[in-house]
Order: structure tokens, then sequence, then C-alpha cells
């Protein structure tokens, strides 16, 4: 019996703007939509960059995720730290994304 190995499978690493907020997120959303098109990867936010979230950075992150549970598609959120962390792990985000990389078990 053969194993398949789907190449394609290669997570889609989008990297997050410093201020997520109300100006930044139709540009994030419309990179949202082009990584919605794609139904196989699964999706890691990159969070690196990011010294600011609002509540409009966190609902276009909450848009993605169940877009993307809806396709049968994971998401994490790789190396956030700061005030985006405390505003993710207060609002218990972290229960429903993973949170990898740098400090993702703090």
């Amino acid at each position: 019996m053969a194993i398949a190995i789907d190449q394609n499978l290669q997570p889609l690493i989008l990297a997050m703007p410093r201020q997520f907020d109300i100006q930044s997120v139709p540009a994030v959303k419309e990179r949202f939509e082009a990584a919605l098109a794609d139904s196989t990867q699964p999706v890691i936010l990159e969070f690196t960059q990011v010294a600011f979230i609002d509540s409009s950075g966190i609902g276009a992150v909450i848009f993605l995720f169940k877009r993307l549970k809806g396709q049968q598609r994971s998401i994490q959120i790789a190396d956030v730290s700061g005030q985006p962390r405390r505003i993710l792990t207060m609002l218990k985000v972290d229960r429903a994304i993973e949170f990898i990389g740098v400090g993702a078990s703090v």
C-alpha cells in the first residue's frame, strides 16, 4: 500500500501589520480572502511585527478562523507577544487558535 503525501499542504504564512487596526484591516482582509480561495493549505498568522491590535484586528482574525473552520482547515498564530498576546489571551482566542513559536506556552 502506497502512502500519498500532498506537497501542497505547506502552511500559508501571512505576516500581519505592525498596527493591526481599523486602518490596516481592509488590506489584511483582502489577503485573507485570497488565502480562503486556496482550499487546502493550513494558515499561520505571523505576529512577529505586531505591536498593537484593536477590535477590528481581532474581528479579522475571528472572521478568518470561522471561514477556515468551515473549510476544515487549520489556523495558528505565530510569535505573538506584548499587547496583542494579552488581548488575544484575555478574549480566550488562544483556546480556539493555537499559539506557536516564541512564548507559545507562556
